[in-house]
């Protein structure tokens, strides 16, 4: 920046002599520092040479502003992409109980739009940074040239640059706040209307969403507009008080006894100054504006790097499950809720139990489940794995022990392979035994590409029962020694389901297994079936001793069997 300055100061500082010579050849000799380049010239021979340094000057400070802009271009966005992903790393290992509940439109916005605004402000701070150095060293080159004019110069840009800043801070800043919240509701308007375009078609509500992005989408923009206006008209203001000012210097000298001729060399300097002096403080204010207009933006991205990462998660042990599981006393109360959604749970799970969580919608079957796989923390009670207790820095490891299979698959838009292995490396033949272990042999088979059939986004161009069916074969495939199912097979048949499940128990007959079940009668070979009702465990036991109880299951049972005729 300081080279590219002195670059601009020294082209600047050449035009006097340069204008003054071409007027008279013969006033070289006030320019000691160049007269000693042309003794031995003509007229002519000067007049050309000093035209071709003062160019080369022009071109050579020309060129170094390029790489000098290139340079702090390059700076701004690689620190963009540096602040990018550690804001997806960040939000990625914030605690599961942060992302309930956080809108996730938010996080996308900022992540994906709002740090580029980020590099944007850095660029224009590198930017208003380079314009105050270029115009601090061409003040001092006309101050050098003539004082009187710097000084009026300096003092007129300078004033009137301040008074623009100070009116036109709050609307800049009102227009920041408008964007950022608008952009915010545009994704969440692209989330909702994409992710739900089955029902929206259905519905016949293709025009509702337009409407809604279009509320969203003509304030954002309008505001962004009006920022863009705000930044960039001052400059014309500004050239035209520019060109009023040297007018009225030139009025001002040709009152002079000197005569204007006298101070042309002068008003030829100020005018390229101005040049050069005007685009500075322009940029500057530009930069200023852009990086007010985005402060609201440039804020909600910051939140995100503010998260912090619970980095003891790292240094867990190795955990081993080979006696027992022990669930002491579990209580949660979710943040916004006043009961708790589960008083003092207890229950004990041995090595290759098959072990079913029962109860109404709501019961907080799902929730264990979370504190169970270490996703939430209880405000009470702990897990005892082996008698070591699971506690928040040994979830990593926890984690490696078991796998998990929700209602809601998630799939990615690849193929039935990597969904299934999570990965582009697969291993055929253990494939091959998932594939036919969880019944998709008739979905492969029926494509033309086979296992590499692609799925599509959020598995839109195959079935719910087969998405179920990928995500069991997913959680089979990783080999754990615990499979949790929560309620993983409700979109399935009766008896695709029972073969699913004596296809898992033929395969691995020690694997401990604990499924939130909405079929009863899936369960029935189960060792333990673990009753909750409002949060509380009200029964357990096997499935026979729970029907001759003739209590809550009994009574689940009879409503499912009433239901199912």
């Amino acid at each position: 920046m300081i080279i590219a300055a002195f670059c601009e100061l020294a082209s600047l500082g050449f035009v006097l002599p340069f204008l003054s010579i071409l007027l008279d050849p013969s006033s070289l000799r006030e320019f000691k520092f160049i007269e000693n380049l042309f003794l031995n010239f003509d007229e002519e021979k000067i007049k050309i040479f000093i035209t071709l340094i003062f160019c080369s000057l022009i071109l050579i400070s020309g060129l170094v502003r390029i790489l000098v802009f290139k340079a702090t271009t390059v700076f701004a966005f690689k620190c963009g992409t540096d602040l990018s992903t550690k804001m997806f790393k960040l939000t990625l290992f914030q605690p599961y109980e942060n992302h309930i509940y956080r809108n996730s439109s938010e996080v996308i916005s900022a992540i994906s739009k709002k740090v580029s605004v980020a590099s944007q402000i850095i660029l224009q701070l590198m930017t208003a940074l380079s314009s105050f150095i270029l115009f601090l060293f061409i003040s001092f080159g006309l101050f050098y040239l003539s004082p009187f004019t710097a000084i009026t110069a300096s003092i007129f840009l300078g004033i009137s640059y301040i008074i623009i800043s100070y009116i036109t801070r709050s609307s800049l800043l009102k227009n920041s706040y408008i964007e950022s919240s608008e952009q915010n509701k545009l994704i969440k308007i692209l989330q909702e209307g994409l992710g739900g375009i089955k029902e929206i078609i259905l519905k016949d509500l293709q025009n509702l969403y337009t409407d809604k992005y279009r509320e969203s989408d003509k304030p954002m923009r309008e505001a962004a507009g009006k920022n863009v206006f705000l930044g960039g008209s001052p400059r014309f203001i500004m050239e035209v008080l520019g060109i009023v000012l040297i007018a009225s210097l030139a009025l001002f000298f040709s009152f002079s006894e000197f005569g204007l001729m006298s101070f042309m060399p002068t008003l030829g300097a100020l005018a390229i100054a101005a040049q050069r002096v005007l685009p500075a403080i322009q940029t500057g204010y530009a930069s200023w504006a852009g990086f007010i207009g985005s402060s609201v933006s440039l804020s909600d991205a910051l939140e995100l790097l503010e998260q912090k990462i619970n980095e003891t998660e790292k240094k867990a042990e190795k955990i081993e499950f080979k006696k027992s599981i022990v669930l002491k006393k579990i209580s949660y109360k979710h943040t916004k809720q006043k009961k708790n959604t589960l008083e003092d749970v207890s229950f004990s799970i041995y090595p290759g139990q098959k072990i079913a969580i029962v109860g109404k919608t709501g019961s907080g079957k799902s929730t264990l489940i979370d504190i169970f796989m270490g996703l939430i923390k209880p405000q009470s009670g702990k897990i005892l794995v082996d008698d070591l207790d699971l506690e928040v820095e040994k979830y990593s490891d926890w984690r490696n022990t078991f796998s998990h299979v929700p209602q809601d698959i998630f799939l990615l838009d690849t193929s039935i392979g990597e969904n299934i292995t999570f990965s582009s490396k697969i291993d055929k033949d253990k494939l091959d035994k998932v594939v036919d272990i969880c019944c998709l042999n008739g979905l492969v088979q029926s494509k033309e590409k086979g296992i590499m059939t692609q799925v599509g986004e959020k598995g839109i161009q195959i079935s719910g029962g087969q998405k179920q069916r990928i995500g069991i074969a997913r959680a089979i495939y990783k080999q754990s020694k615990i499979l949790i199912l929560d309620e993983a097979t409700s979109s399935l048949d009766n008896i695709t389901e029972q073969k699913i499940m004596n296809n898992i128990l033929k395969s691995d007959p020690l694997k401990t297994i604990i499924m939130i079940a909405h079929r009863l009668a899936s369960i029935e070979n189960f060792d333990q079936i673990i009753f909750i009702e409002n949060g509380e465990v009200v029964e357990k036991g096997t499935y026979s001793e729970l029907m001759k109880n003739k209590k809550h299951f009994f009574n689940l049972s009879r409503k499912n069997n009433i239901l199912s005729l």
